[in-house]
């Protein structure tokens, strides 16, 4: 019985250990050469986040949130032609700063329209779809399985 107690008290003083260990772990990218480099939890979050669209092939741009601009940036960004996003900067839609002649955006500013337009588009695909349903023009269907039988 001694020795059942015994075996209880250093699996729980192992467990505990275990358990400090985890908590005061850090992150570390290991390069080719072995060398280690400590990674902050924030930048190891990101980096774990992203890995799995990375695999799939998806681009990733890492962008400062207060970086400047070019229009010709910003509207591809947007997936725009140029001369539609200064439009949109005419009408304020999006604040911009003039550098000489040149209009520069920032980043955070970009982003912020898009969501802005998702947002928007979003609200009016779901009037037009209530309105849809309110007329009868849209049914609810079954998903049929057409995959051939066995």
């Amino acid at each position: 019985m001694a020795n059942v107690r015994a075996l209880e008290n250093r699996q729980r003083a192992v467990s505990k250990r275990e358990v400090e260990q985890i908590e005061t772990a850090v992150a570390r990218l290991v390069g080719r050469d072995g060398k280690e480099t400590e990674v902050p939890e924030p930048i190891y979050n990101l980096i774990r986040d992203i890995l799995p669209a990375l695999k799939n092939g998806q681009t990733m741009v890492l962008v400062p949130a207060h970086k400047s601009l070019t229009t010709q940036q910003a509207a591809d960004i947007l997936g725009m032609s140029r001369p539609f996003l200064k439009k949109i900067l005419d009408r304020q839609e999006i604040p911009y700063q003039k550098v000489g002649t040149h209009r520069r955006i920032k980043f955070v500013d970009v982003m912020a329209y898009q969501e802005r337009r998702d947002a928007e588009r979003q609200g009016e695909m779901d009037e037009i779809l209530a309105t849809s349903i309110a007329m009868g023009a849209y049914k609810k269907t079954t998903r049929l399985d057409v995959r051939p039988q066995e």
